[in-house]
């Protein structure tokens, strides 16, 4: 009596067991329109992750060189990023301006003009480091953050946003194996869109970069969140094999 009473206890726990390849199969179906319109809208949270590597646009490099005081240039930015009388004032360099973006021509004294600054003013023997720059362009940090002549400081953001990426993994794992998938890409998802915002406002380089580094850390389970949802939660078990 007591076997048999054993028995369909365990039968009734093996009642119990769900099968998730019969559910994807018999349930939901096989890849149809219900596993459709789920991967077209996980796909804006994957598409919408590109956004943390932005800096490669707002970091970029633009061409830059020495600024000559002497020849009034006031400005970050000027009306002829290359007058006529620049090869006398800046030695020639290796880069598609022909001259050199960190380095110009000691002054010997006297006062040129935008339109007129003859070589005299300079002494093309001895070089000496820029004490500012002139930027051709101002759609990068590079001119709002004056970085001439500091690569290192500029791709800095590449390095700190690939740090990024991988300090959100155990973040990122423990949200989701605690509370779940679907919270791990909400929280993700809204870091990602909230660190941007405030980034673009960023009044110095140092915040730009804690930003860069919040975002990623953060944000960038937005990814692989969505990853998985689109490869397990919604394709059939043929698919995933």
């Amino acid at each position: 009596m007591e076997n048999e009473r054993k028995n369909s206890k365990a039968e009734a726990a093996d009642a119990k067991v769900i099968d998730l390849d019969y559910v994807l199969v018999h349930e939901l179906g096989q890849f149809g329109r219900y596993q459709k319109v789920n991967l077209l809208l996980v796909s804006v949270p994957i598409i919408m992750s590109a956004f943390m590597s932005e800096y490669i646009f707002s970091a970029a490099a633009i061409p830059h060189r020495c600024q000559i005081h002497e020849c009034q240039e006031t400005g970050k930015l000027v009306a002829d990023f290359n007058p006529e009388w620049l090869s006398g004032a800046i030695p020639p360099g290796n880069n598609v301006n022909g001259f050199d973006s960190c380095k110009r021509y000691q002054p010997v004294g006297g006062n040129g003009t935008l339109d007129y600054c003859p070589a005299q003013l300079f002494n093309s023997n001895v070089e000496q480091e820029c004490d500012g720059f002139v930027y051709a362009r101002d759609n990068s940090c590079v001119y709002d953050f004056d970085l001439g002549c500091q690569d290192w400081l500029r791709v800095l953001a590449g390095t700190l946003s690939s740090v990024g990426t991988l300090l959100v993994l155990p973040f990122a794992g423990y949200v989701s194996d605690t509370f779940g998938r679907r919270v791990a890409l909400v929280i993700s998802v809204t870091n990602l869109a909230l660190f941007g915002v405030i980034r673009a406002f960023s009044v110095n380089y140092p915040m730009y970069l804690t930003l860069q580094l919040l975002q990623t850390t953060f944000g960038a389970g937005t990814l692989s969140s969505s990853y998985i949802f689109g490869n397990l939660t919604y394709l059939s078990p043929s698919m995933l094999r």
